[in-house]
């Protein structure tokens, strides 16, 4: 979806080159109905697909070749996709994406859905050099712990993954201090003004690698603010597939601490044998300080917590996927 949307903006500005491309103006608005979104990828599948047919981009295409052989030219969202979007109140529906600098920030998406009441922050994996960089920062950034008041057992603060702390939580000069987390807890606040989506409705926070990780840290701090303001129903759930490590010991028990109040849930879905869900193990510095047993003993002796500070810890509870053998099934792969 983000380059369909970076399409239209070429589409709006001249710039694009591959031919023409139909309803730039309805992808770049916002409420977006989701059938009305795959419409627009089926009017303009063949400007897309040249414009993004390189091998970086071989999923994408896969994509839109499977989304046309499950939509037609004759259906109505294909002929008219404005009045589609007009004519189906229970369909899901995106009402904030942000994408203004895809190729150095991280990307998310709100949406709605009607019918399974759920309001829905989705953050994008990792695609570009900058979100590559962002997963191989493996130092830890302390932070206050925001719900230290829980236990008088936890830590006063937490270490959290400096790159992913930086995409989400590092405040923006360029936003008056602004970080990404509070840009899009705005978003989620204002959904949950409305009264009858607070009292019925619940938030949902998921993506796949670096959304994994993303989706973790906001559901955690959203949780955090939510159980003191009341601004969101509570609980809040993570569905996390494939996610890194995010954070400390002292994270772990905080995030748990929240699971214990009720205020927070989280399913981490991992593949076996996926080695980004085994990653980072230990910060920088314990790296560092195991190259040399002495510095690593001088760590240890001058700080008790040392081990603990800096190893990483998951959260929430593991759902483990495995390819059945086809010995013990029906001679088939399954998940």
């Amino acid at each position: 979806f983000t380059d369909l949307r970076f399409l239209a903006k070429k589409a709006k500005d001249g710039t694009l080159k591959g031919g023409e491309f139909k309803d730039p103006d309805l992808i770049l608005s916002l409420p977006l109905n989701l059938s009305t979104c795959v419409g627009l990828i089926e009017e303009n599948v063949d400007v897309i697909k040249q414009e993004v047919g390189d091998a970086d981009h071989e999923m994408t295409i896969k994509a839109l070749e499977s989304i046309q052989k499950r939509y037609n030219n004759n259906s109505p969202m294909m002929k008219a996709p404005l009045q589609w979007f007009k004519s189906d109140p229970s369909l899901p529906y995106l009402v904030a994406y942000g994408d203004d600098n895809p190729d150095k920030e991280l990307v998310y998406a709100v949406g709605v859905d009607p019918v399974r009441k759920r309001v829905t922050v989705a953050f994008r994996g990792s695609v570009t050099p900058s979100d590559f960089l962002t997963d191989a920062t493996i130092s830890l950034e302390r932070q206050p712990n925001p719900v230290k008041d829980l236990s008088v057992d936890q830590s006063d603060k937490i270490g959290i993954h400096k790159g992913f702390f930086n995409y989400l939580l590092k405040p923006r000069k360029e936003y008056g201090g602004e970080s990404k987390c509070a840009e899009i807890f705005q978003h989620v606040i204002k959904l949950f003004e409305d009264e009858d989506r607070k009292k019925n409705y619940k938030l949902y926070v998921t993506g796949h690698s670096l959304g994994g990780a993303l989706s973790t840290l906001f559901g955690f701090y959203a949780a955090s603010s939510a159980r003191m303001e009341g601004t969101i129903p509570l609980p809040i759930s993570v569905v996390s597939v494939a996610s890194p490590r995010v954070g400390d010991a002292a994270f772990q028990e905080a995030f748990y601490h929240l699971e214990h109040q009720g205020c927070l849930r989280h399913l981490r879905v991992a593949n076996k044998g996926d080695p980004v869900t085994i990653m980072p193990e230990s910060s920088g510095i314990k790296v560092f300080a195991l190259m040399s047993p002495i510095t690593y003993a001088a760590l240890k002796f001058s700080d008790s917590k040392f081990e603990e500070k800096e190893t990483y810890r998951h959260t929430g509870i593991k759902l483990l996927l495995s390819k059945k053998d086809q010995a013990e099934g029906d001679g088939t792969e399954q998940q």
